[in-house]
């Protein structure tokens, strides 16, 4: 852990979690899939070194093709509130 975040935290948690670069990819491209501006691809890429919509593309394809979300030139976005529903109750291959 950062030592200024340690700091800051000043001994608040005892416990830590790593988590893998590809747990943080899967989670900021859910996390932005539950927001209405979605995934911005160019930020995705800088953080993680690839676009999303072509790494999670398997994924991603059947909410495209469902309606659920739309891919852009810019961003990863759902289309509407269930898209989120759908994701969570259809288990999805990645």
């Amino acid at each position: 852990m950062n030592p200024e975040t340690r700091r800051y935290l000043g001994g608040a948690c005892e416990r830590w979690e790593q988590v893998s670069t590809e747990d943080s990819r899967f989670e900021a491209l859910f996390l932005g899939l539950r927001t209405t501006d979605g995934v911005q691809r160019a930020a995705f890429a800088r953080r993680f070194g690839d676009d999303p919509a072509q790494r999670y593309a398997s994924g991603l394809g059947p909410l495209s093709h469902a309606g659920l979300q739309t891919e852009g030139e810019r961003s990863i976005a759902p289309t509407a509130a269930p898209a989120m529903k759908a994701v969570m109750i259809r288990p999805i291959c990645w």
